[in-house]
């Protein structure tokens, strides 16, 4: 229920925990994943997703295929240049967000 809820929350996140093994059976990806083949977005050509012209689709898919990799538009150099990352004031405090119980309920027989 809501009791005891922090009033500051407006939204929660339910994780899906899960582990899952490669081919060769490596399973333990505590730092990620280091990719094969880096690509910068370009928020201002995103593509639709799942079409093999989506930027990051077409570098997976030529690089699958041994094609060369197209580069930066000056464009695109000026765009990522200004990208200016957002978010909510308190998100960098340790406490931030955080839900957690102070007290464990007692179970109800």
């Amino acid at each position: 229920g809501k009791e005891g809820a922090s009033k500051n929350h407006t939204y929660a996140i339910q994780p899906l925990v899960l582990k899952s093994a490669n081919a060769q059976g490596k399973s333990d990806y505590v730092d990620g994943l280091t990719p094969d083949v880096s690509k910068n977005e370009d928020i201002s050509n995103l593509g639709i997703l799942g079409e093999p012209t989506e930027p990051l689709l077409e570098a997976a898919l030529n690089h699958i295929f041994g094609r060369s990799q197209k580069a930066p538009t000056a464009q695109q150099k000026r765009a990522e240049e200004n990208f200016k990352r957002v978010g909510e004031s308190g998100m960098f405090e340790p406490g931030y967000q955080k839900m957690y119980l102070d007290k464990v309920p007692e179970i109800l027989r």
